[in-house]
């Protein structure tokens, strides 16, 4: 075999390896690169999950509190601005100094005439938080009126339900996971309660 051909194949053989090295290194960039962007955006979940926890045992404490009218409202079941603002401010002090700006809270009220068969006598709802805060609630109050069971007060027990609203956190890739769908702009949580 003439050494110009036995040239002429290593010479294509090293190209050939070559070729092959820079296939494997173009593929490991895209693979690496999509790890990298799947990873930050689990993270990014793991946060919004982390801060939903955290607005659901909030707002099962602002409800626990509301719905203590005996002992925290001498016994008065309707429930006031005032109140409102008071269970804010908790909330507030709950989530600390970053997310008591961005909070929104919601309360219905839904009480019932004295009759035998239920119907409502009047519905409130009143805002607090963040300016111009009105997060309307998952289910409106007036949907949920079979919750409310006949006391042995001879009378349907009002109803209360109190919703929290935070903006999800924003990290890396927050718009584009709520672009497709995966990440809302606001956490939003209802709890109905009846007095005690």
């Amino acid at each position: 075999m003439p050494i110009s051909k036995i040239c002429s194949l290593s010479k294509g053989l090293f190209a050939r390896a070559g070729d092959a090295s820079a296939v494997v290194a173009v593929e490991a960039a895209f693979i690496f690169s999509l790890l990298v962007i799947l990873v930050i955006a689990v993270t990014d979940y793991g946060f919004y999950l982390t801060l939903r926890s955290r607005a659901e045992a909030v707002n099962y404490s602002l409800t626990s509190v509301l719905r203590e009218r005996i002992w925290l409202y001498d016994a008065d079941e309707a429930v006031t601005q005032v109140q409102l603002d008071e269970l804010a401010k908790l909330a507030g002090v709950m989530f600390g100094k970053t997310g008591a700006q961005q909070l929104c809270l919601t309360v219905e009220q839904i009480v019932f005439k004295d009759e035998k068969i239920k119907s409502v006598a009047a519905s409130t709802i009143f805002f607090s938080g963040a300016a111009n805060c009105r997060t309307q609630p998952i289910t409106r109050l007036e949907a949920l009126t079979e919750l409310s069971p006949w006391s042995s007060a001879s009378r349907w027990m009002p109803l209360y339900q109190v919703t929290l609203s935070v903006p999800t956190p924003e990290n890396s890739l927050h718009k584009l996971l709520q672009g497709v769908g995966a990440l809302p702009e606001r956490i939003i949580i209802s709890n109905v309660a009846l007095p005690r």
